[in-house]
């Protein structure tokens, strides 16, 4: 029986705020130079639940300037990431993530990913030994990245988890809001 794999989005807001006051200029992302196994790995030390679990990235992202340009068809945009993180994660690259740079490059009007524009959207799969292992370090996750009011409008927001939110912009060279959304985009096909 092969071990439970499910795939989940994170969407990041960078904050603008020094950048649109004039302290810094725009930021920009050299896609290829990072290791996204580093924010597995970050995920795996701070998302604790008891169980080991297996934290695998995808090594591209979806930008901010993508999505804003995706927005009429975020949903299939959304779904095509799904099966393509889903379908790669066996294929490794060469720093442990799931390889799907090449397979986006030809289907996503992306931006040069030597100097893309910042995250939007993270794609990881996650496999633990039993559906309830993956189920509790879900919950976890959860938590770790802060309770909104859309998700419970009589609950104040909660802030991202800080050691996140700092593995975040050491990992990525810019600033993020303490806000993010974390979304189990399902099992692996």
């Amino acid at each position: 029986m092969s071990k439970p794999k499910l795939v989940f989005a994170v969407i990041l807001e960078p904050d603008f705020s020094k950048v649109e006051s004039g302290e810094v200029d725009q930021y920009h992302v050299n896609v290829p130079a990072l290791d996204f196994n580093e924010l597995a790995q970050l995920l795996e030390k701070e998302v604790v639940s008891g169980d080991k679990v297996s934290v695998r990235c995808a090594n591209d992202y979806l930008d901010i300037v993508t999505l804003q340009g995706a927005e009429p068809v975020l949903d299939q945009l959304s779904l095509y990431c799904k099966h393509t993180v889903g379908a790669a994660s066996s294929k490794t690259s060469k720093f442990g993530t799931i390889d799907i740079s090449e397979v986006w490059a030809e289907k996503i009007p992306v931006l040069d990913r030597a100097s893309a524009p910042p995250p939007g959207i993270l794609f990881f799969t996650v496999t633990g030994k039993s559906i309830v292992t993956v189920g509790v370090w879900m919950s976890v996750l959860h938590m770790c990245f802060g309770r909104h009011r859309s998700a419970k409008p009589e609950v104040e927001n909660e802030p991202m988890n800080s050691a996140l939110q700092a593995g975040f912009e050491r990992f990525f060279g810019m600033p993020f809001r303490p806000v993010a959304t974390v979304t189990n985009l399902g099992p692996v096909d």
